[in-house]
Order: C-alpha cells, then sequence, then structure tokens
C-alpha cells in the first residue's frame, strides 16, 4: 500500500531508485498524482491493460496457484532470478514462486543488485531501446 491515505495503490515495480511503478484501480492512481508530483515525482500513466503484480491480481494468482497444482517441473540446471524474490529459484518452491509473482512487486533494482554481487556478472540487453541497460547504471550508480 502506498503511504499517504491512498490504500488502493501498490508499488508494482522497483525498477531503480529513480523509478518506481505503481498499480491500483485507474481513479486512484490519478488521485495519487499531484502528491507524488509534488513529491519531486514525475508521473506517467502507463498504458496497460490491468493493476498487474498488485494485490488487484491475487484471484489470477489463486487461480494459477491451482493450475500449477498439476504441472511437474523439471530439475533446475541454469539459475533464473525470481520477481518477487530477487534471488535464483528454489526447486521446491517452483509453483509457489511463479504464483506469488503474479499479485507481488517485482524486485528489478533487487534482482539487479543481486546478479551485480555475482563473480564477473555481465548483461545483455535483448531486443529494441535500452530502457533496461539504463536501470542497471542506475542501480550500479546508486551502489
Amino acid at each position: 500500500m502506498l503511504d499517504g491515505g491512498f490504500s488502493d495503490v501498490d508499488l508494482a515495480n522497483q525498477n531503480s531508485l529513480k523509478q518506481t511503478v505503481i498499480a491500483g484501480p485507474k481513479q486512484e492512481i490519478e488521485a495519487c498524482a499531484p502528491a507524488l508530483a509534488s513529491a519531486g515525482g514525475k508521473v506517467i500513466p502507463l498504458a496497460v491493460s490491468g493493476a498487474f503484480h498488485s494485490r488487484q491480481m491475487k484471484p489470477v494468482a489463486e487461480q494459477y496457484r491451482n493450475f500449477l497444482e498439476n504441472v511437474s517441473f523439471g530439475d533446475l540446471k541454469t539459475p533464473v532470478i525470481a520477481n518477487v524474490t530477487a534471488k535464483p529459484y528454489v526447486q521446491e518452491e517452483i509453483a509457489d514462486t511463479l504464483a506469488r509473482q503474479i499479485a507481488s512487486p517485482v524486485l528489478w533494482s533487487d534482482s539487479v543488485a543481486y546478479l551485480l554481487d555475482q563473480s564477473d556478472p555481465e548483461f545483455e540487453e535483448i531486443g529494441p531501446g535500452n530502457v533496461l541497460s539504463g536501470l542497471i547504471r542506475q542501480i550500479k550508480a546508486g551502489r
């Protein structure tokens, strides 16, 4: 929940020290925008179809959890960082971690920090643009 009386707004993505994404009902997001702007924030509405990575997604997360009960996962071979923990997946917790990610914040900056603490990390951005590379530079600069 976002402080300041906006009880239906959640932190959805912690991208860097300078970039955080919030999620919630559209009217509540619009209502908190002036407070964020007056505190020095730059508010940019995102063109998305839902309040992803927020408590608004809990019903979907539970449906997915139920679906995953019938899925068997092979042994993990390559470490993959989970959005919800900012740590590598744990074999016995794959289904729970996948379901939790739907309604929990994306810990991008913590995930990058974890990777930066590994020996000789290397990042390569694939696809158009360089947004992720820019976020990684911000995270490195903030350390």
